[in-house]
């Protein structure tokens, strides 16, 4: 019997998660279920609806705008993607 596999609505892949709590940054993947954060770290059994390269660039789950709505920002050198839950 194959193992069954977690899905995700959005799965961000590779990036360098910067999680705000102090910790230093590291390569991993960002789940989203349901509009939420629902997992960091290696994502490798997950699959998602949707998902992200982001090999190289800076993921920031559940950072906030001045206006209080939450996205999640992969940067690089060369412009930015967003995407707000």
């Amino acid at each position: 019997m194959l193992p069954q596999l977690v899905a995700m609505d959005l799965v961000i892949r590779n990036g360098i998660i910067v999680d705000g709590n102090g910790g230093p940054a590291f390569v991993g993947d960002v789940g989203v279920k349901d509009g939420l954060v629902a997992q960091v770290g290696d994502l490798a059994e997950v699959v998602g609806i949707e998902e992200i390269d982001a090999t190289g660039k800076h993921v920031m789950p559940g950072a906030r705008t001045a206006t209080g709505a939450v996205f999640f920002s992969s940067l690089s050198l060369h412009g930015a993607v967003r995407y707000w839950c």
